[in-house]
């Protein structure tokens, strides 16, 4: 919207224009006295016409954008500001001597408009496209392609400190070479925000000392307490404990209420009563509790061999043994991970995602259930094992239920309870396809007596998982949907159900995007509101060729292992000795602060010698996954150039109709031969200079 206030507006690509006051296409230079009000309002329609132009095409989807909508702005932007206006066709410019034929359209614009064309309390009509819009160039592609332009470079400097260490000190010499990129007020704000504390938190998020003498059990709940500190912080919850989670006793008194107001939270998220907000000033302590929490997650991956992650599914007994052990690295293959991604598309029988579904949720215990103590009370879990992140899952359907108990009935007369824990963990562990000896739900699926009926005459249950049973009914598969849903929902061909989540590997990540949105309304994004992202340069990819891309990429890689312990021991230096507040608050000696001698060398220990550490460790890995990267990034460019000549080549043969209503009131009858569109646009003046004050579809 920012650059829609200030390239929207007098622009003109004026070949195809015609004009029912001024002949646009004349080839005879016509000198109009600016400062006569008739003229002034004759170039302004003129002018402003390509607005009306570029309007149409946010109205209108276009075929050559993938029938997408193109922002106004960028059209403006990327299509005719650079223009003079002789390469636009308007030959009828004000008597001036610093503006003529050959002049920039920047400095028509600046003579006739406001910087910021579009005015404040600008009106629309209500028929008027307001929702995503795509622009012709991509900012944030763009400057990822400068990223990775330049890393490559950095990481041989890395694996070269000496040469490393004369460019930074020749970048000492001259402190205006980090000024000009970033100010001196905003190194000093950024060092508030970045105080030590903080600077602590992002080594724990890293560390392996805080998960010492502890089990990979103990280091989750560690990081779920963590996690709900930093929601809590989200969703600026005044007056909340910050939980303690650096030990095993403070791991046992602080979980259950860290999982009851993790459970709460996302409650309240979904039902909209609260709502995440981000102000990097108040909530950048959250960032690195999630940060540990995903690293505490991918800690299993290498416990277990890529074979029996991807050829198998691993019991319960197996996964909950690994639990129960201590953590002996703080270490991952990044290349198993890519090679596990891309196992996906050949696993036909769903193991990766069972074996997943095992680490985080499986319990390795009995579950046993008998009418006996359905007749005395409410059926329950009695083991002690947490199971992962069960408790956390079972709490939350508790608050959604709010009960933690389930009631229906498994024979007439005869009502169940049964606790949310126990029903979640029983049917979790079915879904596995074991604990069949053990797991009494198991015996009265296959004999019956839990229906899928059963199951949808539960009030509680949600919606949309009576919608999955419904559809699995249909199709006579209830019992094998029960003892083995993992499995089922991986790969199945249930019509009736439509979904198998196999299948959305050979869908595009555009695909995917567009099934998970909301279908937007006219208005349901605002004017102008551009889309493009980063992940427009894989929106057209396949998941499973990603994947694939992925792993090829580090196939010939010999090291590709992640210690985080390296990126730990970064975030400890900057807050010993204030090495990163003293830097970011004397800009003239930066370099020294973070480590830098004056002959080159580096401070052992020091923020600059970790970086370069870790930039070496990594080099192998990183440098084919840099290029495997560009690559997308270059597709998209080339992608947009060829988008951009299509659609400029369309812009151009659209016609535009001038009818003057009054002073600053035009009306533009905009047409590509089969589409009309008729605007109304107002202006008004401020301090001498044309604002657009109001812009109306009067046909679409």
């Amino acid at each position: 919207m920012k650059r829609l206030l200030s390239l929207i507006g007098a622009i003109s690509i004026g070949a195809s224009t015609s004009a029912t006051v001024v002949a646009c296409g004349t080839k005879n230079t016509q000198l109009i006295d600016s400062n006569n009000e008739q003229d002034k309002s004759v170039i302004t329609s003129k002018l402003m016409s390509q607005t009306a132009k570029a309007l149409f095409m946010n109205q209108n989807e276009n075929i050559d954008y993938n029938n997408k909508h193109i922002s106004t702005s960028s059209i403006l932007t990327s299509l005719v500001q650079n223009k003079t206006l002789s390469e636009l066709n308007i030959t009828e410019v004000g008597n001036s001597n610093d503006i003529n034929v050959n002049s920039k359209f920047n400095d028509v614009y600046n003579t006739y408009f406001d910087k910021n064309l579009m005015a404040k309390e600008l009106n629309l009509s209500d028929n008027i496209y307001q929702s995503d819009v795509k622009a012709l160039d991509n900012e944030t592609i763009e400057s990822l392609k400068k990223v990775t332009d330049l890393l490559p470079t950095i990481l041989n400097l890395c694996t070269n400190p000496s040469s490393l260490g004369q460019l930074l000190l020749m970048l000492a010499k001259d402190p205006s070479v980090i000024t000009n990129l970033i100010s001196e007020d905003t190194l000093k704000s950024l060092a508030k925000v970045l105080d030590n504390d903080t600077l602590k938190l992002f080594e724990k998020a890293f560390s392996s000392d805080i998960y010492k003498d502890m089990t990979y059990q103990d280091s989750l709940d560690s990081s779920v307490i963590g996690l709900a500190n930093a929601v809590n912080n989200l969703f600026s919850n005044e007056g909340s404990d910050t939980l303690k989670y650096d030990t095993k006793d403070d791991i046992n008194s602080n979980y259950d209420k860290a999982i009851d107001s993790l459970a709460n939270n996302i409650s309240y998220l979904m039902s909209g009563e609260k709502t995440i907000s981000f102000d990097i000033t108040k909530n950048i302590k959250a960032i690195p509790e999630v940060i540990r929490f995903v690293r505490t997650l991918l800690l299993p991956l290498d416990q277990f061999k890529f074979e029996d992650i991807t050829s198998r599914a691993m019991t319960l007994n197996e996964v909950g043994a690994m639990r129960d052990t201590k953590i002996v690295s703080n270490k991952i293959d990044i290349k198993n991970i890519f090679n596990i991604l891309n196992a996906l598309s050949t696993d036909n029988e769903g193991f990766i995602l069972k074996n997943i579904v095992n680490f985080l949720l499986g319990t390795d215990d009995k579950l046993n259930i008998s009418y006996i103590d359905a007749i005395f009370g409410t059926v329950k879990y009695k083991g002690n094992k947490k199971g992962g992140l069960i408790k956390l899952v079972s709490k939350f359907v508790e608050k959604l239920n709010k009960a933690d108990f389930v009631e229906f009935s498994v024979v007439a007369g005869l009502k169940v309870k049964i606790s949310i824990d126990f029903i979640i963990r029983a049917f979790l562990n079915m879904g596995l396809g074991q604990n069949k000896d053990d797991n009494g739900l198991t015996s009265y699926v296959e004999d019956g007596t839990i229906t899928a009926d059963t199951l949808l005459g539960v009030e509680a249950l949600p919606d949309f998982l009576k919608n999955v049973i419904k559809a699995v009914n249909e199709n006579n598969d209830w019992n094998k949907f029960a003892l083995n849903w993992v499995g089922y929902l991986w790969n199945n061909d249930n019509k009736h159900l439509n979904l198998s989540l196999k299948s959305y590997l050979d869908k595009t990540v555009g695909e995917i995007v567009e099934m998970f949105q909301k279908q937007p309304t006219d208005k349901a994004l605002g004017f102008d509101h551009v889309t493009n992202n980063a992940l427009d340069m894989i929106s057209n990819k396949k998941l499973s060729d990603i994947f694939k891309d992925l792993k090829d990429s580090t196939e010939k890689v010999e090291k590709s292992t992640v210690d985080f312990d390296t990126l730990a021991n970064l975030f400890k230096s900057m807050y010993e000795n204030d090495a990163l507040q003293n830097a970011l608050n004397d800009v003239n000696h930066l370099f020294k602060h973070l480590g830098l001698n004056d002959d080159g060398s580096f401070v052992e220990s020091s923020v600059l010698s970790n970086v370069i550490k870790m930039g070496a460790e990594n080099k192998d890995w990183l440098t084919p996954l840099i290029g495997c990267l560009d690559n997308y990034i270059n597709e998209e460019i080339t992608n947009l150039s060829t988008i951009k000549e299509k659609v400029y080549k369309y812009f151009k043969k659209l016609t535009v109709d001038i009818e003057i209503n009054a002073e600053n009131d035009f009306i533009y009858k905009v047409s590509d031969g089969k589409i009309t569109n008729i605007f109304n646009i107002k202006l008004k003046t401020t301090n001498s200079k044309a604002q657009i004050s109001e812009i109306r579809l009067l046909k679409n």
